[in-house]
């Protein structure tokens, strides 16, 4: 996301050579932020792909594969290093996946381009096995139900893997399911307890618990039907977070670039620590969350709509009083878009209402548009907000 007072269209202009002489002026004084010299380049490879011929499916192959193994080349940095070289490749194979989606240019017209549409994500996720394969699992659930492995299987939009559990101080075989940024996957573990992916995120686990614990590891944000089973208390590791059950329904958000990360507890009781941040344990029972406000520093433990940050998987996003960024930060991974605000005062306008996780894009900034002080502009895959005063 970028603040800037400078209208998109002079990048444009730029990129194009037809910008004039005050134009010129306004870009040189933007591009002297260096954050806004990474948003132009952005933006020039946008431009640049839009007119090139559609990339088939051998080269988005190529590039998720390219991906996973950056992921599986920097599983040993830090986190925030990790999810840089991620998000850097990660950028890569969106670029080249979405821009399938951009029309040809018209032979008789070659210097108009056409926009494309801003499409909902659908069910899209990577499979990386123990031994740095991956599977396109999008390409396996053509033939709807197949077996990728003896204990693993794919059938319509989720992965399964067979119920066992390996024999005391046995090495555990992990696996890892990427979800890209306009895609959501479903998972069930070995004990079948059950996982919701959301857009932009990763869950490694092992392919079957041992007879003691049961531990995985997310990053971004998912949603977990955990089967009960007293004797192997069940833990995800995300971000900052532990948190700890036996069997429950809860949703935890963990994004690195995000202000926060947080657990919400839907139903059963979780125990949350911050190991970072102290040595409290915070016992949720419904109704209740626990965040970590990465910018204020603190931790706050109170009771939600759990509504408003678990919906996501019931095909809807619910908005109380929510900050444009904010909001905006949610639906660009799942619609898969840039954002360019024209300067700071955009991003605080607040929002409430429901919108469909598969409602027409279109619909929804008309939406926010005639509930709010925003207006909006749409070029290929990047919405420019402005205020309507």
């Amino acid at each position: 996301m970028h603040d800037s007072n400078i209208d998109i269209k002079i990048i444009y202009k730029k990129i194009e050579g037809k910008v004039n002489k005050e134009e010129n002026r306004l870009f040189e004084e933007w591009y002297q932020d260096s954050s806004h010299q990474k948003y132009f380049k952005k933006i020039q490879e946008y431009h640049e792909l839009r007119h090139e011929p559609s990339i088939g499916k051998e080269q988005t192959d190529t590039a998720w594969s390219k991906l996973a193994k950056r992921i599986k080349k920097d599983r040993h940095t830090r986190r925030h290093n990790l999810f840089a070289a991620i998000m850097t490749a990660a950028s890569v194979a969106m670029i080249l996946i979405s821009s399938s989606l951009w029309l040809k240019k018209n032979d008789s017209t070659p210097e108009k381009a056409v926009s494309s549409e801003i499409l909902p994500g659908k069910y899209s996720a990577i499979l990386e096995l123990e031994d740095g394969s991956t599977l396109n699992l999008n390409q396996l659930t053509e033939n709807n139900k197949a077996q990728i492995k003896k204990h693993i299987h794919i059938d319509s939009n989720y992965l399964c893997y067979k119920h066992q559990i390996k024999e005391k101080n046995l090495r555990l075989e992990y696996n890892k399911i990427i979800v890209p940024r306009g895609g959501e996957f479903q998972l069930i573990l070995a004990d079948s307890s059950k996982v919701w992916l959301n857009s932009e995120s990763q869950l490694k686990y092992p392919i079957a618990f041992g007879p003691d614990k049961r531990e995985i590891y997310l990053e971004g944000e998912a949603y977990f039907e955990v089967t009960k089973d007293s004797t192997r208390p069940f833990t995800v590791y995300a971000g900052s977070q532990k948190v700890t059950v036996s069997g429950t329904s809860f949703g935890i958000t963990s994004y690195p670039e995000e202000n926060f990360e947080a657990t919400t507890l839907v139903e059963g009781k979780v125990n949350v620590e911050f190991p970072q941040y102290g040595n409290k344990v915070y016992t949720l029972t419904p109704g209740y969350q626990v965040r970590y406000d990465r910018k204020h520093a603190k931790i706050i433990h109170e009771m939600v709509a759990t509504d408003e940050y678990t919906a996501w998987k019931d095909g809807k996003y619910i908005f109380q009083k929510k900050r444009l960024e904010d909001i905006l930060n949610t639906l660009s991974r799942w619609y898969d878009f840039q954002v360019f605000y024209q300067n700071s005062r955009c991003k605080e306008i607040l929002f409430s209402g429901e919108i469909q996780r598969f409602e027409n894009f279109n619909t929804i900034l008309n939406l926010l548009k005639k509930s709010s002080d925003a207006d909006f502009t749409v070029n290929d895959n990047i919405v420019q907000v402005k205020t309507k005063f």
